[in-house]
């Protein structure tokens, strides 16, 4: 997880550009995106407390950091996920930027969790209005239904 990005801005993020998220993922992977948001975003609804959000917010930063596309139109330029993931040590600075993050979380939990729920139900919604233009149209751009 990258600190100096928080996890309320990756979220907005893709709810302001889902025709990027759509774009970057196949059919298949769009499905298995939306449901794995579905459930975090119901998990997120009954969290408890920021404690809670611990666990959820990794959760989340995979979501995107898991899938190459969205992982190069959302985090490439935010974080070094790679290194991240190479650095096994964890030293006293560790420690104490865990602590810090911590706290930051059980701060802004309302918040969070209410970015991911209304994430979730943006991009569902854009993602059934995506469909049905499709279905409607037969698929094709308006570029091609004019010709």
């Amino acid at each position: 997880m990258n600190a100096e990005y928080p996890v309320e801005d990756l979220l907005e993020e893709l709810r302001e550009y889902p025709d990027i998220v759509f774009a970057v993922l196949d059919t298949t992977e769009q499905d298995a995106f939306m449901a794995q948001l579905a459930s975090l975003a119901q998990q997120a609804a009954i969290l408890q407390n920021g404690a809670d959000l611990l666990g959820l917010v990794p959760d989340l930063y995979h979501l995107v950091a898991d899938r190459p596309g969205l992982r190069e139109c959302f985090l490439s330029s935010k974080s070094d996920l790679g290194a991240a993931r190479a650095q096994r040590g964890v030293t006293l600075q560790d420690v104490q930027a865990g602590a810090n993050r911590n706290m930051y979380l059980e701060e802004r939990a309302p918040q969070i969790r209410n970015a991911v729920i209304t994430c979730h139900e943006q991009l569902a919604k854009a993602l059934r209005q995506k469909r049905t233009g499709q279905a409607r149209d037969g698929g094709q751009t308006p570029e091609q239904g004019e010709q």
